[in-house]
């Protein structure tokens, strides 16, 4: 039969009490063809009356070699044991399995089912110090789907983790989830401060997703005074997606006229004449006529206009 029709018959065993269903629904986890049948005989196993299917749930998670049908063991697991047993069965996957999207699972349903102060304790072990860092970032993100009780953990992983991955990770959820003003506060911080560039763009990019007037003057600074080439580039770019105002105008003009750096003149000529607006490809037409200063900026504005520029504007 085909693999729908199996799963329909999947559903009609899990409504029968019979020891023998049970036996059936166990066999088509283990060995149906289909993993999409299996999951589904996963599933029911774990809704059988009387939780007469999780021992084979649990067998299933220790043994059963497709990582899918594990995952789906242990969301089983979650959902329907126990929440002490759940924890207890839990834990060990989250730390040791040999999959990580079977370990990421564990991770996440941990913090769905206990978001609690000894959860976060043991989210943050794996966040520091797992050596994988599929599950680091895992740990992260659930200790910020946590809340409270989890964000002043991932805001010392911004701060203070040895890999720029994983700082970038928790800046991307400190971003998310504090409160805004702390979340421009440290963005603004590690923006600033921290040791990687690209950790610092990162931050400066994130910072552009705040629409308000602080984070606006942020990245007027950082495009003005930052002393990390990439970074104002970066800078510039996001003042070109916050809006067309004059004042972005202004700001991107000047830097697009400013040979001491070259990266940054040209992202902001670039920037200028992707705004879709006449002001700004007006001055990138500036730059292109004029007829002192860098050949290799005129150059570029010349190309930039000459790409952006309409029918009516050429």
């Amino acid at each position: 039969s085909d693999p729908d029709a199996r799963r329909e018959a999947v559903e009609g065993l899990g409504q029968k009490t019979e020891d023998r269903a049970l036996a059936a629904l166990v066999a088509i986890a283990k060995d149906d063809a289909n993993e999409d049948v299996q999951r589904e005989a996963v599933e029911t196993l774990g809704e059988m009356p009387g939780g007469r299917g999780m021992a084979a749930v649990g067998d299933i998670d220790r043994t059963h070699p497709p990582a899918d049908v594990r995952r789906e063991a242990v969301e089983t697991l979650g959902e329907n044991l126990p929440t002490a047993h759940a924890i207890a069965t839990l834990k060990p996957i989250a730390t040791g399995d040999a999959d990580s999207d079977v370990r990421r699972e564990a991770i996440e349903t941990l913090g769905e089912i206990a978001p609690t102060a000894e959860t976060v304790r043991f989210l943050t072990e794996i966040a520091k110090n797992d050596r994988n860092e599929d599950a680091q970032r895992e740990a992260i993100e659930t200790l910020a789907e946590i809340g409270e009780l989890g964000m002043p953990a991932v805001t010392d992983i911004a701060r203070t983790h040895a890999s720029p991955d994983i700082r970038r990770t928790a800046l991307e959820e400190v971003a998310d989830h504090l409160a805004t003003a702390q979340a421009l506060d440290l963005l603004s911080q590690i923006a600033r401060t921290d040791q990687s560039p690209d950790v610092q763009r990162a931050a400066v990019e994130k910072v552009g997703e705040v629409r308000d007037d602080r984070a606006y003057r942020l990245l007027v600074d950082f495009a003005r005074t930052h002393p990390v080439s990439d970074v104002r580039r970066e800078a510039i770019e996001t003042l070109g997606e916050v809006g067309k105002t004059d004042s972005v105008i202004a700001i991107l003009d000047a830097a697009a006229q400013n040979a001491n750096d070259q990266d940054v003149a040209r992202e902001a000529i670039e920037t200028l004449a992707e705004l879709d607006d006449a002001r700004a490809l007006a001055r990138v037409a500036r730059i292109a006529r004029r007829s002192t200063g860098d050949v290799d900026l005129r150059q570029a504005a010349i190309e930039k206009y000459a790409e952006n520029a309409s029918a009516d504007s050429a």
